[in-house]
């Protein structure tokens, strides 16, 4: 549903959308719960995985950063933190400033502990290639600076780096990896750079720039999702394809509400109550709501995007309580976690098959994440490894 724009025409590069007043909609009656709440003897229907990833935690000089994408963890030691916790760190180490960087994945290909130079300045970021044989770290927001992976024990410390080539006022809010050769920063004043990496001559070639403000953005491969605007309503989405191919969808801006304990300030979308995932097959952008005109709860606006770029709103899940949410794509299933009650609520688009206009969801059950106990043993392992 397309609406004007400040008293603009909607075009096709940029649309406003809304879901209809709260007198039109029509809600379906709530479901049957399809699973009864569990009981002390019953199996919960949610789990964490048995793979257990043991790292070291935040302290001085030691830094940790999470890469969801290839689903390692870096756990990164500056000078006298690594020295603390190796002292078999030789006295050359100490004098040429190594830090140490861990590396721990449930993939346990993906495992290694490596050194870099430290420099005397806190790592921003830091990710592997998609092959793990470049090592991209962000220690400014100027540049990011790579390494060359020799094996799975070092790398080589003669770095190459690359800053904004656009504007030296630019500042990189962060980067993503396309391919194993192919790297894009993303930037506050001046959209996206992307570069060809040539590991063998330590350099990068530019491919192609969008220039547009940014506040922040999301990645999901092959999707690329910016926000920009005052209230960080306005979407853009790329589709990332290797060699500089990419595909941009028109902007479109959505609804923000704020919460009522922020009345009287300027409502802002938050990065953490946005997703972009796909659902059975689907492309969405699911935008947490803390204010229903439905019931007195929050709720989660869906927004699907097809492939001639076209932008709706088709799903609204009902979450029947306020707080802070987190969600999952499991199996097509929307998990949303709810922080306060400790409870997960689980949705199925396919559960409501009307065609006619928006489908709003309830939750067919919500449950409890089973609880967790690390074995005794696996916590001996861990620390004998220290």
């Amino acid at each position: 549903m397309a609406s004007p724009i400040a008293g603009r025409p909607a075009t096709r590069d940029q649309v406003s959308i809304s879901p209809p007043p709260a007198s039109t909609i029509r809600l379906p009656p709530q479901p049957e719960r399809l699973f009864s709440s569990p009981s002390n003897n019953s199996q919960y229907f949610l789990k964490l995985s048995d793979r257990v990833v043991h790292f070291d935690s935040v302290a001085k000089g030691t830094y940790v950063f999470f890469d969801d994408i290839q689903c390692q963890i870096f756990v990164v030691r500056d000078n006298a933190a690594a020295i603390n916790a190796n002292q078999s760190i030789t006295r050359t180490m100490s004098m040429d400033h190594t830090a140490s960087v861990a590396v721990r994945s449930p993939i346990l290909a993906r495992n290694m502990d490596i050194f870099i130079s430290d420099k005397g300045t806190p790592v921003l970021s830091i990710k592997f290639s998609p092959d793990l044989l470049v090592l991209a770290v962000q220690r400014s927001n100027k540049s990011v600076e790579f390494l060359n992976v020799q094996d799975s024990t070092g790398v080589d410390l003669i770095e190459y780096s690359q800053t904004c080539s656009r504007a030296r006022s630019a500042k990189i809010l962060g980067f993503c990896w396309v391919s194993s050769t192919e790297i894009v920063f993303v930037t506050d004043t001046h959209g996206l750079e992307s570069y060809q990496i040539r590991p063998e001559k330590k350099i990068l070639k530019s491919l192609k720039n969008y220039s547009l403000a940014v506040n922040w953005f999301l990645y999901t491969p092959p999707y690329l999702l910016l926000s920009s605007g005052s209230a960080c309503n306005v979407f853009h989405i790329f589709v990332l394809r290797g060699g500089g191919n990419y595909q941009r969808y028109p902007k479109f801006e959505v609804e923000v509400s704020a919460p009522p304990i922020s009345q009287g300030q300027p409502a802002k979308l938050m990065e953490r109550d946005v997703v972009l995932a796909p659902v059975y097959g689907a492309l969405y952008v699911l935008i947490v709501k803390q204010v229903s005109k439905l019931n007195a709860g929050a709720e989660v606006v869906m927004y699907q995007l097809n492939r001639e770029g076209v932008v709706k709103i088709t799903d609204v899940l009902l979450l029947e309580c306020n707080g802070r949410f987190a969600i999952n794509i499991l199996d097509n299933l929307v998990v949303v976690h709810h922080q306060q009650s400790r409870m997960s609520k689980i949705f199925d688009l396919r559960l409501n098959n009307r065609m006619d206009g928006i489908r709003y969801h309830y939750p067919i059950s919500s449950y409890s994440i089973e609880p967790y106990q690390i074995k005794r043993e696996c916590l001996k392992r861990f620390f004998d490894q220290l």
